[in-house]
């Protein structure tokens, strides 16, 4: 961990060391970006889940509100596999609970992203399947530059 940024991954292609560089020098301070991977080749990233927070001693006032945060994501995070909409909001707790809105359907299951955001201070990005009514978190397949445009995204998001 460098002045409050820290990127975490399991095993990177040594063909990419430059991405986790890349990504940590994107990070405002405070911020702290986890992936958790399952292997990578040349053109892609095999992800669990992404996480990405923003440290409690960042003012309160900085960064969007939970509220703006749901709605930038629906309206710009339209690159993973389409726009996402919103499930479920707690306002008591500030969660929200976002879903995209094509999910990819097969004839047992259905397979979809699922962001779960708390108090407009943390992100998760994982992948899910529905079969027979329980839901389990799949690993997923992003191109490089598609986890690039989402640090992107997530900075953005979070400033």
């Amino acid at each position: 961990m460098t002045e409050g940024k820290e990127v975490e991954s399991g095993k990177q292609d040594t063909r990419f060391p430059d991405h986790e560089k890349i990504w940590k020098k994107r990070l405002p301070e405070g911020h702290q970006l986890k992936i958790e991977q399952q292997g990578s080749d040349v053109f892609s990233l095999v992800v669990k889940r992404i996480f990405y927070s923003v440290a409690p001693e960042i003012s309160p006032n900085s960064g969007k509100s939970l509220q703006k945060q749901i709605k930038t994501i629906e309206e710009e995070l339209t690159f993973l596999q389409g726009p996402f909409e919103l499930l479920e909001f707690d306002s008591l707790h500030r969660k929200a609970l976002l879903r995209d809105k094509s999910p990819y359907r097969q004839e047992t299951s259905t397979e979809f992203f699922e962001i779960l955001l708390k108090e407009g201070r943390s992100f998760q990005l994982t992948r899910v399947r529905n079969q027979d009514h329980k839901n389990e978190e799949i690993p997923f397949v992003l191109p490089w530059e598609t986890v690039d445009r989402l640090v992107e995204f997530l900075v953005y998001l979070f400033s």
